[in-house]
């Protein structure tokens, strides 16, 4: 019998590329790619405008939320090399999604409707969905936690992520 409980450090789990979808074929990134266009192609732009401003960036994903088999809520980790990008520039008004950024390790500097917020290990930032923000670490090895849903609902995969319903 399967215990109810895992552990993983967050910086060690894998990228959503990395995890395949249970009942979804593989695909190579260009294939993914073009699926994502289709199905949220404002994503899209703003990860190729992400991109085009920081083409040397090592920021990573850690698709904690798929890792776990997590259904509830959304979660993701992200870390990056000091001065590094973590949360690509963006709000979440298209999927009314409220997010609350948890520093588990070095700091980060937030953007949050343009005003500076530097946040520390143990500390909490909360953006409603029509807030714009980003982030970029300040400290190495910052570590980052997401926790992201829309009040009132149920969760679902956004759009752009890989296991997002058809009707996304």
């Amino acid at each position: 019998m399967e215990r109810g409980w895992k552990t993983a450090k967050l910086t060690e789990i894998a990228g959503s590329y990395e995890i395949p979808v249970p009942g979804q074929p593989e695909l190579t990134l260009e294939e993914e790619w073009e699926a994502t266009k289709k199905r949220d192609p404002a994503a899209i732009d703003r990860w190729q405008a992400f991109e085009d401003r920081w083409p040397d960036s090592d920021r990573r994903t850690h698709a904690v939320r798929r890792h776990f088999g997590v259904e509830s809520f959304g979660c993701n980790c992200y870390s990056a090399s000091s001065g590094g990008p973590l949360i690509v520039p963006h709000d979440e008004r298209a999927y009314g999604q409220e997010e609350l950024y948890l520093v588990v390790e070095g700091r980060a500097r937030f953007v949050s409707d343009g005003e500076d917020v530097e946040v520390g290990a143990g500390e909490v930032l909360v953006a409603s969905p029509e807030v714009q923000r980003e982030a970029h670490a300040l400290e190495s090895p910052p570590t980052l936690f997401l926790v992201g849903g829309v009040p009132g609902r149920a969760y679902e995969p956004p759009p752009w992520s890989r296991d997002a319903s058809e009707d996304a």
